[in-house]
């Protein structure tokens, strides 16, 4: 059997596009961290990383600045300092 007609008889799924656009190998254990169980080897933005921190303080600045209706922002972070989500509290008081 050629090797064209090998790969014509795979079924193409979500696994083989996962591990070849993401270079994950499903069949490997995959180690999650216990506190947001995030993959251990995913980047995630941390606040305890110099650089990660400046460009989370760079989009709040920047979200601020461009969305006149938002009073505030406040980055939520996980106990192990990964950025889980951002909650924005809106001036009551302006009308569209």
């Amino acid at each position: 059997m050629s090797k064209d007609k090998q790969l014509q008889e795979v079924p193409l799924t979500r696994e083989y596009f996962t591990e070849k656009n993401a270079g994950i190998v499903t069949d490997k254990e995959v180690f999650r961290t216990e506190c947001c169980d995030e993959i251990a080897d995913r980047h995630i933005l941390n606040k305890n990383t110099p650089e990660d921190l400046k460009l989370i303080e760079e989009h709040c600045e920047e979200y601020l600045q461009t969305y006149k209706g938002a009073e505030s922002i406040t980055p939520i972070y996980c106990s192990c300092g990964r950025i889980q989500e951002y909650v924005i509290k809106l001036d009551g008081k302006k009308t569209w």
